[in-house]
């Protein structure tokens, strides 16, 4: 975990499909209850306690809305990432099946790193 961990401190930007998104605010947000799951041990903790305040860019054409610290991507994907690119910033730690694939095949995979394209 405390690799992945590091890894998401190298990004502000998680861009993800909406079944990516679900998943993870799923597992990582914290309930409203306010306590995490009993299956978290201290370092899954701290993943989702880095992950909380990372700006999430979810691209989805079914969802209506997000949350979370997210903002809704529609429509040209591709276009939406070239600007997200220019933005300054760390990175953009992407995730996801189709995603990455659709912005491979666009050239928008400019590092070693599979993980974040800026």
């Amino acid at each position: 975990m405390a690799f992945w961990t590091d890894e998401l401190r190298r990004s502000d930007v998680l861009l993800r499909g909406r079944v990516r998104y679900e998943l993870m605010q799923g597992a990582w947000r914290r309930p409203a209850a306010g306590q995490r799951p009993d299956w978290m041990d201290a370092s899954e903790v701290v993943f989702a306690e880095v992950m909380v305040p990372i700006r999430k860019v979810v691209a989805s054409a079914s969802l209506d809305a997000v949350d979370w610290n997210a903002d809704l991507l529609r429509g040209d994907v591709v276009h939406a990432v070239r600007r997200l690119e220019e933005q300054p910033g760390r990175g953009i730690s992407l995730g996801g099946a189709w995603l990455p694939v659709a912005l491979a095949a666009a050239g928008l995979m400019t590092s070693t790193r599979s993980s974040c394209i800026r």
